[in-house]
């Protein structure tokens, strides 16, 4: 993971962010429930098919494009790719990476497929703000982005802080984004909901 630089904290809220989700920690469960019941909505991919390099299946177009709406709507989103330790899906993406004859791990699969899906958020919506959970994924998910290098922006949760993205020199839609990245094991319950709202009043309703 590429570290922070230090810089002067803002602790701005924004209005809406998107979420990618790679992890299948139960504590980033209880955070993807916490934000749902705060605001958030939530929509699971199809992993088989993403990691299948089939991005472009009807099932998985639809719910970009269903986020897309909701994103410019004003509502916060998040895509995961499983909840907890006991979805169906987890077992499902083990069938299929047994399957492989690449050397690819999931992490590198799934994280550049989540990084393309946050990209195109981003670049259809003008998002400002993004987080990312799954610190195996989370790599893989910054190369799609084009960071080069990250700047402090504010504390969330110890090593998971909101970042400002330095972009390769003419990515402009990426270059100055903000962007949370937290391992699948930190964090309190309401992570998702404090990187949206910063240092607000509190949880939004």
């Amino acid at each position: 993971m590429i570290a922070c630089e230090t810089a002067a904290p803002q602790r701005s809220p924004a209005e809406r962010i998107a979420v990618v989700s790679g992890s299948c920690s139960p504590v980033t469960d209880r955070q993807i429930g916490f934000a749902v019941e705060h605001g958030f909505a939530e929509t699971g991919l199809d992993a088989v098919a993403l990691l299948q390099g089939d991005a472009e299946t009807s099932a998985v177009r639809d719910v970009v494009d269903g986020a897309v709406k909701q994103l410019k709507a004003g509502k916060s989103v998040i895509l995961h790719t499983s909840r907890g330790p006991d979805d169906p899906r987890i077992a499902a993406v083990r069938e299929e990476m047994r399957r492989r004859s690449d050397a690819s791990s999931t992490a590198e699969i799934l994280g550049g497929r989540l990084g393309r899906i946050l990209r195109e958020l981003i670049e259809r919506t003008q998002l400002r703000r993004v987080a990312v959970t799954g610190g195996d994924t989370g790599g893989y998910v910054a190369r799609q982005l084009g960071v080069e290098g990250l700047e402090l922006a504010a504390p969330v949760a110890p090593g998971s802080p909101l970042c400002r993205i330095h972009a390769a020199e003419g990515d402009e839609a990426m270059d100055g984004k903000e962007i949370a990245f937290k391992g699948g094991q930190v964090g309190r319950a309401d992570y998702l909901v404090r990187v949206r709202d910063g240092d607000g009043d509190g949880p939004k309703t």
